[in-house]
């Protein structure tokens, strides 16, 4: 097999006696895309030029699985995995808007979010109306069970 980076294409010398369009590719969001023949020092090669997607590419003969045929590896873009430490014009541009805030230590960080809390604590008046719910329905019950019966005594039949 061989890798590439993304956006790079995918040469391959076509075998004797073949052409591009008895080829084709199948990757991560293709299946069975047509390849393009051009001439690599003067020796027909397939070309397959949309390899935007990382991933793994198999350039196979028309008709047959893709397992059967050459493997090509799409790797992602690393500059997207940098690790290393902003500096001082990356944070500036970062922060510039005020979305933004550098946090030097985790105590910053705690700081911040004690003093990012919300003001109004919804949970204490929830509790209270369910509670207050309770009570109204014991007490509903209780009128019912007590005076229920009665009308029901009074009138023999």
């Amino acid at each position: 097999g061989r890798n590439v980076e993304v956006s790079s294409p995918l040469l391959w010398p076509l075998p004797d006696q073949t052409t591009s369009v008895d080829w084709t590719i199948t990757g991560p969001g293709s299946d069975g895309l047509p390849v393009a023949e051009v001439s690599l020092g003067g020796k027909p090669t397939a070309m397959f030029a949309n390899t935007e997607l990382p991933g793994v590419y198999r350039m196979h003969r028309v008709g047959t699985t893709a397992e059967s045929g050459e493997p090509f590896v799409v790797d992602f873009d690393r500059t997207e995995s940098n690790l290393k430490p902003l500096d001082e014009a990356a944070w500036a541009e970062i922060t510039g808007d005020d979305r933004f805030i550098a946090l030097e230590t985790m105590n910053d960080l705690t700081t911040q979010l004690k003093n990012e809390n919300s003001r109004t604590e919804l949970w204490w008046l929830l509790l209270f109306g369910v509670i207050g719910l309770l009570v109204f329905e014991v007490a509903l019950t209780r009128q019912m069970v007590k005076g229920g019966h009665a009308a029901l005594d009074a009138a023999p039949a």
